[in-house]
């Protein structure tokens, strides 16, 4: 287990991170296959949760159309190719706009 641990803080201080600086490991509040819902209806966690202020910036971590669902509410989200940006608290998005992802 101390290995899958490992791995997985690798992996995530490699990774790209929608948030500034974009290289740097920020703090992580909900991971991948986290145990949701209860005994009878259990589900799992299909995402990382990253903590940001209010009024922070999100940055898509691939290029490509950004595709926001209209919605508000603690599932609002933007979708940019296969990437689910949600709980986003801001409806100040387009519906759809294009996505240019330089890392800086």
């Amino acid at each position: 287990m101390i290995g899958l641990n490992f791995l997985f803080v690798v992996m995530l201080s490699s990774y790209p991170w929608p948030l500034r600086p974009f290289n740097t490991a920020h703090s992580v509040s909900a991971t991948l296959g986290d145990t949701r819902g209860s005994v009878a209806v259990p589900r799992f966690h299909r995402g990382i949760d990253i903590p940001a202020g209010n009024g922070s910036d999100v940055f898509s971590i691939t290029s490509g159309i950004a595709n926001y669902d209209g919605s508000s509410g603690a599932n609002a989200h933007v979708r940019v190719g296969e990437y689910w940006y949600i709980h986003l608290k801001d409806d100040r998005f387009p519906e759809v706009y294009p996505i240019v992802w330089t890392e800086k």
